[in-house]
């Protein structure tokens, strides 16, 4: 909330902002939601999250903010995202924040593709 404070008033009136447990969040959580950024543990995302990432619908995210420190479970999320869940890697950037040891976070900006016009 401290951040959306420091947000222009034009701008705050259209955000809004949920902290949650991975393990909580569903399908209809996402529903009417533009950006999610996950930081997942080492192990990656868990399964209901992904699962609602891979659904396709009205009103579900189209921008995904992947924040990583697991390279083996971002690369498996990155396959289900990108085979399963209409994903593209718009964007991926290795980060040490940990100077002095061999620690990388990997952010990686996932963008969804349009679905095809019936």
């Amino acid at each position: 909330e401290l951040c959306r404070a420091k947000l222009a008033l034009k701008i705050r009136g259209a955000c809004s902002m949920e902290v949650r447990s991975a393990g909580d969040i569903s399908k209809e959580w996402l529903k009417g939601s533009d950006v999610v950024v996950a930081d997942p543990p080492r192990k990656g995302l868990q399964q209901n999250l992904l699962r609602a990432l891979c659904a396709q619908g009205e009103s579900q995210p189209n921008i995904l903010i992947y924040m990583s420190c697991g390279i083996q479970a971002l690369k498996k999320d990155t396959a289900v995202l990108v085979e399963t869940g209409g994903w593209l890697v718009a964007h991926a950037d290795a980060i040490q924040f940990f100077p002095g040891t061999d620690s990388l976070e990997t952010l990686c900006i996932f963008k969804r593709t349009p679905s095809p016009s019936l």
